[in-house]
């Protein structure tokens, strides 16, 4: 039997997919129209966080899914001594020479 929305927009997620996708209670989810297909897609939502540190505020992307803190982009993007740290050999393009 297929699944209905309530008249509050609400649906239901059968407790074997929440399970199978690991989607605990109180998870957020990005509801994306799949036009191709005629539906929606959902999914959890990411959490970006910077890929040295992992803080989760003042973020910038620096390339597809890679982001940096403001603090970080300081320390090992642009940093006083033009020195490449340990950490962002990985991200070298980023630095200064």
């Amino acid at each position: 039997m297929p699944d209905r929305i309530d008249k509050l927009g609400r649906i239901v997620i059968p407790k074997r997919i929440r399970i199978s996708c690991d989607l605990p209670i109180g998870a957020e989810l990005e509801f994306v129209p799949a036009p191709e297909s005629g539906g929606v897609l959902v999914r959890k939502k990411e959490k970006h966080t910077c890929a040295f540190c992992h803080a989760g505020e003042q973020l910038t992307e620096i390339d597809d899914g890679i982001f940096l803190c403001r603090n970080c982009i300081r320390k090992h993007v642009f940093p006083k001594s033009c020195k490449k740290t340990a950490e962002a050999k990985s991200f070298g393009r980023f630095l200064c020479n």
